[in-house]
């Protein structure tokens, strides 16, 4: 988008993914076209983007209790995926929990009521699955508030549907086909039939097994308990945890179904990025939680020091995600040396020698997209495939 001042179309070759909302590269294309492009400066805008979702917690906290905002914010940056990476799962947690945050707020402001279209529509178009937390955080909001909710509810779910459609009708037109979990009937069925049962039993007994030992929910849900007979079996600790729980189930249910339904079977047999998607729920069920609670009770030392407390316990034990792997470093400057090296590059053939197979074509990509070209030919050093190397103009080996 910085390079060609438009949206991807079928004909770009660097993106595999065209089909994927894009609400947070918009954000970060209007900050690059103000500021200039540099990696340094849309990190420090993707986590202004985090940040400003996050910065709703601190309106539950009251005088120096404002302090046990910060572990809980720093866990939501970096529990899951970080913000220097291009994933958005982060946000997303954030994203809704910021409009639950808002829908509590209304109860006493009543008049910024619309202020939640735009931001149900950044949900949605941040990412398909943006969908479910939309449905999820507006039935919420009708049990919360009943007949009352009736109004912002109906204008909130059309501002879903609208948002949600009109992407959907913008891939359609623009290329025709969807790509990687796409939300299509056909689609679903002909990724099922491509499983048979033994497949389907295994990702279940996989499936069942990393939802039984999340040890965040077993957690979360042990300091409920525990809060629940200190609070003397208060109905607000006990209101939060059966909503948790059931968000906590649907969400589960519908990754299980995702990896049955959407996801390519040699991923789905070993739960490609479960952690990632996991902790999506995780962030949003923590944080409203803990909104929820302190925004209800006057004392707020004892509940601040206890998830401050599982705060810091979850991104010691958790394996990070997104870190920048030190082989991506090295790989992006070779090629931004041999760039420099060649000048320029069109019409000419180049050659990519990798160390190992690159099955993914990750790095293949980032040769496709530092070399602008619309192809690359990639090898690696134990390929039994032989290629004639008078038949290109540059070879680089990694």
């Amino acid at each position: 988008m910085l390079e060609k001042d438009c949206l991807n179309t079928a004909s770009d070759f660097t993106i595999d993914f065209k089909s994927y909302p894009q609400a947070s590269a918009y954000f970060l294309y209007g900050i690059g076209k103000f500021v200039g492009y540099s990696e340094g400066k849309l990190f420090i805008a993707n986590t202004m983007l985090m940040y400003s979702a996050c910065f709703c917690f601190f309106y539950c906290l009251k005088g120096k209790n404002i302090v046990y905002g910060l572990p809980v914010v720093v866990y939501a940056l970096f529990y899951n995926t970080r913000p220097y990476t291009l994933y958005v799962d982060s946000l997303l947690s954030a994203f809704a929990f910021a409009i639950f945050a808002f829908y509590l707020y209304l109860r006493a402001n009543k008049k910024a009521g619309l202020f939640t279209i735009p931001m149900f529509t950044s949900l949605v178009l941040l990412k398909n699955s943006g969908l479910m937390l939309a449905i999820f955080i507006i039935i919420f909001y009708i049990f919360y508030e009943k007949k009352k909710a009736f109004a912002l509810s109906l204008c909130d779910l059309l501002a879903v549907l609208t948002s949600y459609l009109s992407w959907s009708f913008h891939v359609k037109s623009e290329f025709g086909t969807l790509s990687k979990h796409q939300m299509s009937l056909a689609a679903y069925s002909e990724e099922l039939h491509s499983k048979d049962m033994e497949i389907v039993s295994k990702i279940s007994k996989l499936f069942a097994k990393a939802i039984l030992s999340d040890w965040f929910m077993i957690m979360f849900f042990i300091i409920l308990v525990i809060l629940y007979f200190i609070k003397n079996r208060d109905k607000k600790i006990r209101r939060v945890g059966v909503i948790s729980f059931v968000v906590y189930g649907f969400y589960a249910l519908g990754l299980y179904l995702m990896y049955l339904f959407s996801m390519p079977t040699h991923e789905a047999l070993w739960l490609a990025s479960f952690d990632r998607y996991i902790r999506t729920i995780h962030i949003l069920i923590f944080m409203s939680a803990l909104f929820y609670l302190l925004l209800n009770y006057n004392n707020q030392g004892l509940l601040g020091l206890i998830f401050s407390f599982a705060c810091v316990i979850t991104l010691v034990k958790a394996q990070p995600i997104g870190i920048i792997a030190p082989r991506n470093v090295e790989v992006r400057e070779i090629f931004d040396r041999e760039k420099a090296k060649m000048g320029d590059v069109s019409g000419k053939n180049i050659l990519v020698v990798f160390k190992h197979q690159d099955k993914s074509r990750y790095y293949t990509r980032m040769a496709m997209f530092v070399f602008d070209k619309a192809h690359i030919t990639d090898s690696f050093r134990e390929d039994s495939k032989q290629f004639n190397k008078e038949d290109f103009d540059y070879i680089i080996e990694e």
